[in-house]
């Protein structure tokens, strides 16, 4: 099965690949902790994988969206290909 990643969820230093309403959902959950004022782990489905990810008031996170890659693209090294991605600055304010 073929799945379009959309968006880039940056949390910890590290960078997810995930489809546009996996990366909604867990966005949704995420801001609802930080306006709640409490923390958890809040699972995120990407391309290689699950990760739970710690969400809190003290943890950043940014969605951003990305030109379309499917699963099925390579790269030349023969990887699954992935966008290419800016930094970001650790300070940046969650999305929401």
């Amino acid at each position: 099965m073929e799945h379009d990643y959309s968006h880039v969820v940056r949390h910890g230093g590290h960078s997810y690949l995930a489809t546009g309403p996996m990366a909604r959902i867990f966005a949704a959950k995420a801001d609802d902790l930080i306006d709640r004022g409490e923390t958890e782990l809040v699972p995120l489905l990407h391309s290689r994988g699950v990760d739970m990810l710690v969400v809190g008031p003290g943890v950043r996170y940014r969605l951003e969206t990305v030109t379309r890659v499917s699963a099925h693209e390579k790269d030349p090294a023969g990887g699954a290909a992935g966008p290419s991605l800016p930094d970001l600055d650790s300070n940046q304010e969650p999305a929401g």
